[in-house]
């Protein structure tokens, strides 16, 4: 298979490893290892110990988008419209939703970790869109109380998610609503509170919020804020925003 070699972007690594003053930059790739093996047949591949030398190559084994898809459709199966009880543990495995999540989790604390003993990190996946942002904001999360307040994590979504072009047109039903959250435990909403002048909102209720525009988010200013795309504007849907923060 292709053994190409990418000069450019091999210094690249080096800088930021050197900028940090590091003998070895760890990259996430987020991929499965089998699957980043498969990509080098159709000219992807992964940064191989040959041509990154100083830098340190791990596999989160995070499935893509389309795998993570037939899990919430099956998850979905099992809760609506009716909750079979009596297999409710053996269905929610079924799933491997569960597993999905820990996989994500258990990589953002890899990265954080990472982080916090003062070492630069690489995070990506196939295309960078997806499984990326989902690594790097919830590290962000974990490292830097500013992303747990309202308007904290309003920049978080901006620039981890509408920045660099995370396709929400071809992940939600474009210029519908897409399925909302209705049941959710109070004790652990309160748990997960992001703070904004003294006054606690979850992070489920900004979510709820995200999803119940989704329509307007997807079809109107989320897509046309998407940096490369429009330039000129760079503020997210900014009205349904001050919206949420002025309650």
């Amino acid at each position: 298979m292709s053994g190409k070699r990418n000069k450019d972007d091999e210094r690249y690594l080096d800088l930021i490893r050197e900028a940090n003053g590091t003998a070895k930059l760890t990259i996430y790739d987020a991929r499965p290892s089998v699957n980043a093996v498969a990509n080098k047949a159709t000219g992807g591949g992964y940064e191989g110990d040959d041509a990154y030398q100083n830098a340190e190559l791990v596999f989160l084994d995070i499935h893509n988008i389309h795998v993570m898809r037939e899990s919430l459709k099956k998850l979905k199966d099992i809760v609506y419209p009716n909750v079979e009880e009596s297999h409710w543990l053996s269905s929610l495995e079924s799933t491997h939703w569960l597993e999905h999540i820990k996989l994500v989790i258990s990589g953002a604390i890899q990265v954080a970790d990472k982080i916090s003993g003062g070492n630069s990190v690489v995070v990506h996946c196939s295309d960078g869109w997806d499984r990326t942002a989902q690594l790097t904001s919830l590290a962000m999360l974990m490292l830097d109380s500013h992303y747990r307040t309202l308007r904290g994590f309003q920049v978080l979504l901006e620039k981890e998610w509408i920045s660099f072009g995370h396709k929400f047109a071809n992940v939600s039903p474009p210029c519908s609503k897409p399925y909302s959250l209705t049941v959710y435990d109070e004790n652990e909403k309160r748990s997960f509170a992001l703070n904004s002048d003294n006054e606690e909102f979850s992070v489920i209720d900004v979510l709820l919020f995200v999803l119940s525009t989704g329509d307007q988010m997807v079809c109107g200013e989320a897509v046309e804020a998407a940096e490369g795309r429009t330039a000129h504007n760079n503020s997210w849907n900014g009205v349904k925003w001050n919206g949420l923060l002025l309650g």
